[in-house]
């Protein structure tokens, strides 16, 4: 678990002008589920953030701690969106999360279909 001290820290950290900085905040928070409650008001407005690694992360955080449906509608957004590595991140955070966020199968499997067809295709 994340370290409970580290709690105001990771709050500025995700308002950090570096979105590495902004991403391991949120990724602090994902190991600190009391954390992540507390912070619930900065999680959620990360979920709007530039970065797609820092919206997930964040989404993650939330919905890991708090079984958010917003954060989950958000990695289900993610995951079916056009960047690639947005959408293997979403996968995984969804993975890690297991029963609680109950993995959407067939639109991972959809998603993964489209990977595969697009290997294929010539460029």
């Amino acid at each position: 678990m994340g370290n409970p001290r580290s709690v105001a820290q990771q709050r500025e950290g995700l308002r950090d002008e570096d979105a590495a900085v902004r991403y391991w905040a949120a990724i602090g928070f994902a190991a600190n589920p009391d954390g992540a409650r507390q912070a619930r008001a900065e999680l959620t407005r990360a979920m709007a953030d530039s970065s797609s690694a820092v919206r997930i992360e964040a989404a993650g955080a939330l919905l890991g701690s708090m079984g958010d449906a917003a954060a989950r509608e958000l990695l289900l957004r993610e995951l079916q969106g056009d960047e690639a590595n947005a959408a293997l991140q979403a996968a995984r955070t969804l993975e890690l999360l297991g029963a609680t966020a109950e993995p959407p199968l067939a639109v991972i499997q959809a998603r993964h279909d489209l990977a595969r067809s697009r290997e294929k295709s010539p460029r």
